[in-house]
């Protein structure tokens, strides 16, 4: 890390995600000076505790994450779909209630957001996230539980990366609350 020998302070490591991006990741973390382990509690009895490690170069801490507008887009990705169907215990998300969506008049959503949509396209994922979109669907599709559970979690997954306003705690408890939630769904 040379930037690090130049007193540049680096904070984090992101990357897309892929494959080749998180085995370099996953390198680097090998070379870390050292590693801090801290240990997150679980919370339900009878499951183990999640150890989070955290390397160090010389002195500085690096966070080694996904980027947030990679795992947007994935998210939004992973509705239009028509490999994956996404169930939940109260119903699916799904490309079609997207569609319908971009269908009414009143929608926070544009057709070129959901309707042949560039799969890079961040402002499409962003919006199809924003709180706008969450709020129209149980507005008006209270019905869509698996869609307004998908946008309401992963969502403030994407907050807890990006918003600067809230404290360190709430970004944890967001996102612990996503993996748990994975963890559930799984």
């Amino acid at each position: 890390m040379g930037f690090l020998q130049r007193n540049v302070k680096i904070t984090s490591y992101a990357s897309d995600g892929s494959n080749i991006e998180c085995a370099i990741q996953r390198c680097l973390q090998r070379h870390a000076t050292r590693l801090c382990s801290i240990s997150i509690s679980h919370g339900y009895d009878g499951h183990a505790s999640y150890t989070v490690q955290i390397p160090f170069f010389t002195n500085q801490p690096v966070a080694i994450i996904q980027d947030p507008k990679h795992l947007l887009k994935t998210l939004k990705n992973n509705l239009s779909s028509g490999a994956h169907f996404l169930t939940f215990p109260k119903g699916p998300a799904t490309y079609g209630q997207l569609f319908e969506m971009v269908a009414a008049p009143d929608s926070p959503l544009y057709r070129c957001n959901v309707i042949n949509a560039d799969q890079q396209d961040n402002n499409a994922a962003t919006c199809v996230f924003s709180a706008s979109s969450l709020e129209w669907v149980v507005n008006h599709h209270p019905e869509h539980l698996g869609l307004i559970t998908y946008l309401f979690v992963f969502g403030e997954l994407i907050n807890a990366y990006q918003n600067h306003s809230i404290s360190l705690v709430a970004r944890i408890q967001l996102v612990m609350r996503a993996h748990f939630f994975l963890e559930m769904w799984e």
